[in-house]
């Protein structure tokens, strides 16, 4: 049985996923992801979004979690 911590992480990335989807962004990806990958993008509002959750999650959080999820799509998962 999972404990109290994993559940918690568990329903937090539940969430994330959640409001990427709600803001636009592809299905079972995280904001971190999706700001990742606009980052690569070069899209307008990616550095300044990068910067917030970078602060928050630590340097190169985004561009790390872009990689994550093309690898996770790469792999159909």
């Amino acid at each position: 049985m999972a404990g109290l911590r994993e559940r918690l992480t568990a329903y937090l990335l539940g969430q994330d996923m959640a409001l990427n989807g709600l803001g636009g962004g592809e299905p079972r990806e995280t904001i971190s992801g999706t700001i990742g990958r606009g980052l690569q993008a070069r899209a307008w509002w990616a550095p300044a979004s990068c910067w917030v959750v970078d602060g928050i999650f630590g340097a190169g959080h985004c561009a790390a979690q872009a990689a994550i999820e093309e690898e996770r799509r790469r792999r159909g998962a």
